[in-house]
């Protein structure tokens, strides 16, 4: 599942200027997939 709200928020804010818009919630959902 993608991540929740709180985190999606956070982690594109945080990498929004390096990553684009959405370049934040991938790096987000690939290591939470890594994890599984």
């Amino acid at each position: 599942d993608p991540p929740t709200t709180k985190e999606y928020d956070r982690t594109r804010t945080f990498e929004k200027g390096q990553f684009g818009e959405y370049g934040g919630w991938a790096q987000e959902y690939l290591a939470a997939a890594r994890m599984l």
